[in-house]
């Protein structure tokens, strides 16, 4: 939730937006100027795809690689490749995770989701894996900070740890969502996880009781989640369609649409969607299209930063 206030902050403060797009068959990194609307550059990564994390002040971007199972820390200020973390399995999703008080400003520890059944905890600061928790098939991450989520692949049990001290992260509970998670976020009070099944059934599981409530039907195909603002999570679907769900109770309060199956993600006041070769930058809330940034290749994974 720190990332999401400090992009808000940043927007308002007129800060410029910096995004760092996976080009997965080039094997490129494209760090996109989304003011402007064009690429400043590209970068060399590893072929193929992987999730991708970037800190708000740009200092942090990890690129992994799903087949090779690496991550590859780059500064996005400077462009410089850092280094590379090996033997992680398949990383299926990361997270960066924000250091007291200064939230995302170069953070020192990531954790990544190892689909072969582990939770790694990267020490940026040290370059190295610092340590591990045992996780069934790990699929994706909600942070809400310092309550980690994780889903895993066809199971309807979640995953809830500690990471409060990254170092020592450790299993709290164990609920159960009563579906099997296609999308996870974290809920905009804070204080629970959101969950939508595949079919659109959404569920909130509170963080300290654990109880499970059904807060509503979608419809459609959910792909992602995404926390909002004004208690609003996000529901994209496979159609395009991107609903904007008050979480208390399930109403469908807005409707926007992309390009079918995009990644979608959100900035400051922004609905952004990588689909194709293409970034489009839509005002939240409404049907009014910003920039779009045409990419040298199909777009994979993306973050974003305010450096």
């Amino acid at each position: 939730m720190l990332a999401l206030f400090a992009l808000t902050a940043s927007a308002s403060g007129g800060g410029s937006i910096r995004g760092f797009v996976l080009l997965p068959a080039q094997g490129r990194l494209a760090v996109v100027d989304v003011d402007a609307g064009s690429v400043l550059r590209t970068m060399s990564v590893p072929n193929g795809a992987g999730p991708v994390a970037a800190s708000i002040d740009g200092s942090r971007v990890l690129v992994a690689n799903t087949r090779l199972g690496t991550v590859t820390e780059i500064d996005g200020r400077s462009y410089r490749r850092v280094r590379r973390f090996t033997g992680l399995g398949r990383p299926v999703d990361l997270v960066l995770l924000p250091r007291t008080e200064v939230g995302l400003v170069r953070p020192r520890y990531a954790v990544v989701a190892d689909a072969r059944g582990w939770v790694d905890i990267l020490d940026l600061a040290l370059g190295r894996i610092v340590h591990r928790v045992r996780v069934p098939h790990p699929l994706a991450f909600a942070f809400s900070d310092p309550q980690l989520w994780v889903s895993s692949s066809s199971r309807t049990t979640l995953t809830q740890l500690d990471a409060s001290t990254p170092a020592r992260t450790h299993i709290v509970a164990r609920p159960d969502a009563g579906v099997v998670p296609a999308a996870l976020a974290p809920d905009p009070s804070g204080i629970a996880v959101d969950a939508s099944s595949r079919n659109g059934t959404l569920v909130r599981v509170e963080a300290v009781s654990l109880a499970r409530t059904v807060v509503g039907h979608l419809g459609g195909s959910v792909t992602q989640l995404l926390t909002g603002y004004q208690g609003i999570v996000w529901a994209a679907e496979a159609d395009g369609r991107v609903l904007g769900v008050k979480a208390k109770n399930g109403r469908i309060l807005h409707v926007m649409h992309v390009p079918r199956r995009s990644r979608v993600r959100i900035v400051g006041g922004w609905l952004a969607a990588a689909h194709g070769h293409s970034l489009r930058m839509l005002v939240l809330g409404t049907r009014r299209q910003g920039r779009v940034v045409s990419l040298p290749s199909d777009a994979g994974a993306f973050s974003f930063a305010m450096p």
